[in-house]
């Protein structure tokens, strides 16, 4: 029995290892094992961060119903409130009432809808539905409430029910006419973690399927960029952290949690601040957009391929790592590596380095910045302070980058559910507008395009 002991040792260090690894889950696992949390947001670990379901590279929908004698919005332009990119909003222009609905392609547990928007006082009401519309006699809409228009976010409860379908009214009639209303991002939050979702790459053999499904399915015909994931976000494997001195207290990846409600905050008796970005590996991107408050300053944006204390990777470097592998070398990266959170990352670095872009803080809440396509595995911001210690600090609601992926080409999907639901749900249900109520969506809103089912995902996709 003399073997017993170690056999025991050795499965359980079998057990420890095989659970801290990505090892697929059972087919019917309840929750598929998320990242470790202290690896992706190690300032959130113990707060919720619920995932945002109103996302258009999820097939969901968006129309206005029909009405008499008013052209309706396309939906191209009523898609820009979910693309994911705060410089593309949904502008509703002309001065008139909108009637709106959101189908999510899915049943989701809803807790409540943000709307980021920056004129006050329009008049809005809501309801929601589930996925049958034609039960209880068209009774199956819940009015959810009325309130007006806020800036920057006007925000409905819902207390965690079951929705398919957002009908939203929206009067713009007491918008000023110099200042058209402007959605510049619809949310819909619920129980479900963002951090039990993940940015997959398609499996080459889907990707076409995938295309098609795009092209042809009742979502309409979009231009790539609208489709495209956001990188800089936890579901995306992304982390942030603050480079500097002194404890950090606030929860700085609330910039990278989708949820525009949550900030963070620099410190605003700093004259600069510098703040890490890292995808977790290299991706391609050519556009970024920020939502953050007004307040004089710059934030310059630089997107780098490796930090200044990495080893270098090209073999005739090699002679460098050799040159500098002495004390007096070594006790000058070792103490820069300190003062930055060992990235060898500073000011005076930076001002030789090229930025991928800038803007001024003090003249736009939703500045965007696009450029040459670049490969980046991590991004600096650095914003400097023109005025410490005076005024309200700075705060960021959220950072969204994106490439230029081809279509298909990653999907976000929830880790334990198939990647795409079916387009038009069962029994072709569709959003009645009071008066419809139990026709097919196509003839609701005059669509008279066949729904389109998606393909099947790939068994080896999580």
């Amino acid at each position: 029995m003399k073997w017993l002991p170690m056999t025991v040792f050795v499965l359980g260090c079998w057990t420890f290892v095989h659970a801290q690894s990505d090892w697929p889950m059972p087919v019917n696992a309840s929750r598929a094992r998320g990242p470790i949390r202290l690896e992706l947001a190690p300032d959130l670990v113990h707060v919720d961060l619920p995932v945002n379901h109103a996302k258009l590279m999820w097939f969901v929908t968006v129309r206005e119903l029909p009405r008499p004698g008013i052209e309706p919005m396309k939906r191209i332009e009523l898609s820009k409130m979910m693309d994911q990119n705060f410089a593309t909003p949904t502008v509703f222009s002309a001065p008139r009432k909108y009637e709106i609905v959101v189908d999510l392609q899915r049943v989701v547990v809803v807790d409540r809808l943000t709307f980021i928007t920056d004129v006050p006082g329009c008049p809005m009401s809501v309801r929601v539905a589930g996925a049958d519309l034609s039960q209880d006699e068209g009774k199956a809409w819940r009015e959810v409430g009325n309130a007006e228009t806020q800036a920057p976010f006007t925000k409905f409860k819902l207390g965690n029910e079951p929705i398919r379908f957002i009908h939203l009214v929206l009067d713009t009639t007491k918008a000023p006419k110099d200042e058209p209303l402007h959605i510049y991002e619809f949310c819909v939050f619920g129980q479900e973690d963002l951090r039990d979702y993940v940015l997959k790459q398609v499996p080459e053999k889907e990707r076409k399927a995938r295309e098609e499904f795009v092209l042809s399915s009742n979502v309409g015909n979009f231009p790539p960029e609208m489709l495209q994931p956001d990188l800089a976000s936890l579901d995306a494997g992304a982390s942030v952290r603050h480079l500097g001195a002194g404890p950090d207290e606030q929860k700085i990846s609330y910039m990278l949690d989708d949820d525009p409600e949550t900030t963070w905050k620099p410190d605003p008796s700093e004259k600069e601040t510098l703040v890490l970005l890292d995808f977790g590996s290299e991706r391609t991107l050519n556009h970024l957009d920020i939502m953050h408050s007004t307040r004089p300053g710059k934030l310059l944006v630089y997107a780098l391929q490796h930090l200044p204390l990495q080893k270098p990777k090209i073999a005739q470097l090699a002679w460098i790592e050799r040159l500098t592998d002495v004390p007096l070398f070594r006790f000058a990266l070792n103490t820069a590596a300190a003062a930055n959170g060992g990235t060898g990352i500073t000011s005076d670095w930076l001002a030789a380095q090229t930025p991928f872009g800038s803007v001024d803080t003090a003249d736009n809440n939703f500045p965007a910045v696009s450029g040459d396509l670049q490969a980046a595995h991590y991004m600096v911001f650095r914003y400097q302070n023109p005025t410490p210690g005076l005024g309200e600090p700075l705060m960021f609601n959220g950072i969204k980058i994106q490439g230029n992926y081809p279509l298909g080409e990653f999907v976000l999907m929830p880790r334990a559910l198939p990647i795409i639901a079916g387009a038009g749900g069962a029994g072709g249900v569709g959003a009645p507008d009071g008066g419809t109520t139990g026709l097919p969506l196509a003839e609701q809103l005059n669509d008279d395009r066949p729904v389109v089912e998606p393909p099947a995902p790939n068994p080896a996709t999580p």
